[in-house]
């Protein structure tokens, strides 16, 4: 993994040209890039640097939630993804209180004078008298409504990918529907998720926190679209598989039987894939140093989660990148990476399987044999 990627960094800072940003630090761009990971060589983690795969994992989880609280990503310790583009204060919203309503909250908040009321058949009374009542007892004639609370990003992943907003207001979840078609028509050429929506974009021309004030996406998203692809396993490939995951069964079958006419029905008692799984991800912008090992990772555990749940090979990651670019205050810690000796792969597995994707935990997922160099420090361009 390091070699290809490190590869790249080399072309952009010998290739790129520099080029203005929306965050105003300046970059070296190059104008579009194409990587490859084979997952059965193990898993696509960088080894010049250390990534934090649980982290990867929290927010993948996040997204596949439909989450954009950084809350949620707080409560495990990687709040720092998306807190810089997160609002500071709630959005409120002034409410009237209609008589009902001023009832309820005399209920909910002065039980003593609500039994006054109730008592006094105020409901029956005059409507002066009744608001004489209310005075009296400090009931508001209108509350603060918290429309957005604080931490809130309106980041357009999660929503996107699980509740895509139709013409006719029902919404679309996109996961579901690749999964359905990976299970029932696994060579179908429209297996992807989009998340490109040009009726909700941010405006560029404020900042992230007044985009989400505004209701609106706190960032366009850098990652735009997934598509996956499947191909049918040979007999000789599922019966390699199994013996390089399950040896003692294959031996067994060899002593036992040996029989290829009951090849196929052994390989499905023992329920040895029949397909490979391989996914690609579009992206519009991309931050090498920072962005891009994460995003590799991201994909890479869900190629692994989709390959789980489905059973089926994880075989090719494809990343398809536009506008890929370091930062200028990057090439320092880059440099410093190049001079690094890349490690073998760690594996990473999952241990467990689920029948939906949001419901995988960080104790599902098994990490062998990652030894790093250290973790660099990058500075996220907001």
């Amino acid at each position: 993994m390091d070699n290809k990627y490190l590869t790249l960094g080399h072309h952009i800072l010998r290739e790129g040209r520099s080029r203005g940003d929306r965050t105003g630090t300046g970059t070296k761009s190059i104008r579009s890039a194409k990587l490859v990971f084979d997952m059965r060589e193990g898993f696509p983690l960088p080894t010049t640097k250390k990534v934090n795969l649980e982290s990867v994992f929290h927010e993948l989880k996040w997204i596949l939630l439909g989450r954009t609280d950084v809350q949620f990503l707080e409560e495990r310790k990687c709040g720092f993804i998306w807190r810089a583009w997160s609002i500071t204060e709630p959005v409120l919203r002034v409410k009237r209180l209609s008589g009902y309503e001023q009832v309820r909250w005399l209920r909910e908040n002065n039980p003593e004078a609500y039994a006054l009321w109730v008592d006094g058949k105020y409901e029956q009374q005059a409507e002066e008298a009744g608001k004489a009542f209310m005075r009296q007892h400090n009931v508001p004639t209108e509350i603060d409504i918290v429309d957005m609370p604080a931490g809130e990003t309106n980041a357009p992943y999660g929503p996107r990918m699980r509740a895509w907003k139709a013409r006719d207001g029902s919404t679309v979840d996109q996961v579901e529907y690749t999964l359905d078609l990976l299970r029932h028509n696994p060579e179908s050429r429209r297996i992807m998720i989009s998340l490109w929506d040009p009726a909700d974009m941010p405006d560029e021309s404020i900042s992230p926190q007044d985009n989400v004030r505004n209701g609106k996406p706190c960032l366009t998203p850098c990652h735009w679209a997934i598509e996956f692809y499947t191909d049918e396993l040979t007999h000789v490939e599922r019966v390699q598989w199994l013996v390089d995951n399950n040896p003692h069964i294959w031996d067994k079958w060899v002593k036992e039987n040996g029989d290829e006419h009951q090849l196929d029905a052994f390989l499905e008692q023992h329920n040895v894939p029949t397909r490979y799984l391989d996914l690609k991800w579009h992206q519009r912008s991309v931050d090498f140093c920072v962005g891009l090992p994460y995003n590799i990772a991201s994909y890479g555990l869900m190629l692994l989660m989709y390959a789980k749940t489905l059973n089926m090979i994880p075989r090719e990651l494809e990343f398809d990148g536009t506008n890929v670019h370091v930062y200028k205050n990057h090439t320092e810690g880059l440099v410093q990476q190049f001079s690094r000796t890349p490690r073998e792969l760690p594996i990473v597995e999952i241990v467990n399987k689920h029948d939906r994707l949001e419901d995988y935990e960080w104790e599902d997922i098994a990490v062998a044999a990652y030894d790093p160099h250290p973790f660099i420090k990058f500075d996220v361009a907001v």
